[in-house]
């Protein structure tokens, strides 16, 4: 079998013989690399987005945390408060009580006036002698 693939090689034209060596030297391990080579690249660029995608989640995570802290710092102020907890549950008999007692209890405009993380506070409560005024609802 060897003897016959020797003897057909002897019977191709030069020609011929320049192409198929070109083929077996050139053009297949070009091929080969070529393949690998973009196996590679593309392996490569996975774990690079995979590396910016976990640091992206991350910065996001730490900002979320971040700007979080805030208003559960607040709201942890808030719940311990005893003067909020007077002026929210105080059965008011007139207005004036009402408008007096919103006008003793600024924190809320302060902690607004002092963080930017935050817009407004609202207070929902059940007392029908309070008035809204966007703060106490």
């Amino acid at each position: 079998m060897y003897t016959r693939i020797i003897t057909l090689m002897n019977n191709l034209k030069l020609r011929t013989k320049l192409f198929l060596s070109f083929g077996c030297v050139v053009l297949i391990p070009v091929l080969i690399v070529g393949v690998f080579l973009t196996s590679e690249l593309q392996n490569m660029a996975l774990d690079n987005a995979l590396e910016q995608i976990t640091a992206n989640v991350d910065r996001v995570k730490k900002r979320t945390g971040e700007m979080l802290n805030v208003p559960l710092d607040i709201a942890y102020r808030l719940s311990n408060d005893s003067r909020l907890e007077e002026a929210a549950n105080h059965r008011y008999e007139s207005v004036y009580d009402v408008v007096q007692a919103y006008r003793d209890y600024p924190d809320f405009r302060e902690f607004v006036r002092l963080y930017k993380e935050i817009s407004s506070i609202r207070l929902y409560i059940d007392n029908p002698t309070v008035l809204d005024n966007w703060e106490f609802l």
